[in-house]
């Protein structure tokens, strides 16, 4: 498998999110904006680098190889996925050919791509969120700990009272790794 960011947005969600992690931190003037959408932008990529997730808008090339299609399907490493385009080696996009579907059986968000595996197929994903579409349950998460790195600016030691929340409180993001 070979897997490529090309672009990520850092700045979008955070911005977006700004006024609601105010309201959230109960701050009403705008001297701290620049600090708060820091922890914003923090505890977005905390619960990426938990999760698996993308939560911030990224495009990333997905190379899949033979063996990771079983029976016309392959298991897509990145959730959620927005968008797709499937193009070969010489440029002829075979976008139609493919479809990705989530298998939720379980409760945990798990993407397949199906269709027949093409030497030379490169899957361009759109994945990550908006203010609209980002779950309720990870913007409590993202808020909890925002607040946290906003209170607590010092250096945390291990076992004390500022200890950072768990991001564990809501378990159904967790995505087993490809």
């Amino acid at each position: 498998m070979s897997m490529l960011r090309i672009s990520v947005d850092y700045d979008k969600l955070p911005d977006a999110l700004l006024v609601t992690a105010k309201q959230h931190i109960r701050i009403d003037g705008n001297y701290e904006d620049e600090f708060i959408l820091s922890v914003l932008k923090r505890s977005i990529g905390r619960f990426e680098d938990k999760f698996g997730a993308t939560l911030n808008k990224a495009t990333w090339e997905w190379c899949p190889t033979s063996a990771e299609f079983r029976s016309g399907q392959a298991r897509v490493p990145l959730t959620p996925v927005t968008s797709f385009t499937a193009t070969l080696a010489d440029d002829t996009v075979v976008t139609d050919d493919y479809a990705i579907w989530t298998d939720s059986v379980t409760g945990v968000p798990i993407l397949y791509l199906t269709g027949a595996w093409a030497s030379g197929v490169v899957m361009t994903l759109e994945t990550g969120f908006t203010v609209e579409t980002l779950p309720p349950s990870v913007l409590d998460q993202v808020l909890r700990s925002a607040a946290h790195l906003h209170e607590h600016r010092e250096i945390l030691i291990p076992g004390s009272e500022f200890v950072a929340p768990d991001l564990a409180l809501d378990a159904t993001w967790w995505v087993p790794r490809v």
